[in-house]
């Protein structure tokens, strides 16, 4: 089964020529000329690196909940 999305709890840049990403995921790549992209790879694309998108801890999750909800009971 493929992944609908690829992501680390520390992302870092993988060649492309040294680590294929993975097909049909969607994954943060970084073009021959140019900024990054979140897409899906594809080898005519000019892509020369890709790394996964960045995931929160369980702590941060967490912590975001807290946020959101003294945000809202703020209001």
């Amino acid at each position: 089964m493929t992944e609908r999305y690829k992501s680390e709890y520390r992302p870092e840049w993988k060649l492309i020529a040294d680590s294929p990403p993975p097909v049909s995921t969607k994954i943060l790549l970084k073009a021959k000329r140019g900024g990054a992209v979140i897409g899906q790879y594809y080898p005519e694309g000019g892509f020369v690196a890709w790394c996964g998108l960045p995931k929160f801890t369980t702590e941060q999750k967490h912590r975001l909940e807290i946020m959101n909800d003294n945000s809202v009971s703020s209001r």
